[in-house]
């Protein structure tokens, strides 16, 4: 089983660049944007591997902030520091990078050692997951065994730099082995919240259901687990029935001159 997780700036990209145009297509969208997320994934799901340019962590370089999103390279770049309404040229210093998103901080210009971009960068390999309508991004999670998406197109405004590396044949993904799990953004650590655990990393046991305390069932002996049992009757000895000294005769077979009707002259009867 594969997971693969989904963040709030996710489902903010797929209202702003996907709602709009499946809306256009006259497809009717309903429920929150994890589940339309959710409902595209289930059909026709396939992969392929794709490149991207990356700058290194500690790379100065020049970015035109004119340009909405600005961009280094293949990523976009966030400064948290930026003044407001800021539109110029600037030296940025990339501090981390994730996905297809560059964190960087404002600079002095004089740090730079380069004006060759490309020595500044590394590849790297992000995974496309296309579906009937939409398209996503997604890249391994460091230390887990799980995959976040980082970005989300409809297929019709899919980059040509996604679309030129994509196989003539992708491969097929079952999409019942795809576990898709959404995560609350945590916006001091820009970090991401689990909330299957709430962020504490744990969850409660299945077996003992949080005591701390296991009693297995085991089957009965008597029963077998099957909730009754079945003992032969000690008075008909599994027959059914039995013969008792009729009451009416005493067990003589005759009663008043005449042969006793009670038990047809034989002295027993069966009950």
């Amino acid at each position: 089983m594969t997971t693969l997780l989904l963040d709030s700036a996710i489902f903010k990209t797929f209202e702003r660049r996907v709602a709009p145009v499946l809306a256009a297509r006259g497809i009717v969208t309903r429920g929150s944007s994890f589940d339309q997320i959710h409902h595209c994934l289930r059909e026709q799901l396939r992969a392929w591997v794709v490149t991207v340019r990356r700058p290194n962590v500690g790379a100065i370089g020049k970015v035109d902030f004119s340009r909405r999103p600005p961009r280094f390279l293949d990523c976009r770049i966030r400064v948290p520091d930026l003044p407001d309404g800021f539109r110029e040229e600037a030296a940025v210093r990339i501090r981390g990078v994730f996905g297809t998103m560059a964190l960087g901080e404002l600079c002095n210009a004089g740090m730079i050692q380069t004006t060759d971009v490309e020595s500044l960068c590394k590849s790297g390999t992000l995974l496309a997951l296309t579906c009937r309508e939409i398209t996503l991004l997604a890249d391994v999670l460091p230390g887990k065994d799980c995959w976040i998406a980082v970005e989300v197109w409809p297929n019709e405004l899919l980059p040509m730099k996604w679309v030129i590396q994509r196989p003539q044949k992708p491969w097929f993904l079952n999409a019942d082995r795809i576990e898709v799990v959404p995560l609350e953004h945590d916006r001091v650590g820009f970090g991401t919240k689990c909330p299957k655990c709430d962020g504490s990393g744990s969850v409660k046991c299945g077996k003992c259901g949080g005591t701390g305390v296991h009693k297995p069932c085991t089957d009965c002996n008597r029963c077998g687990g099957r909730g009754s049992f079945s003992v032969v009757c000690d008075k008909c000895g599994g027959s059914g029935s039995f013969e008792v000294e009729c009451r009416r005769c005493g067990g003589s077979g005759s009663h008043k001159g005449g042969t006793c009707y009670g038990c047809n002259g034989s002295g027993r009867k069966k009950i």
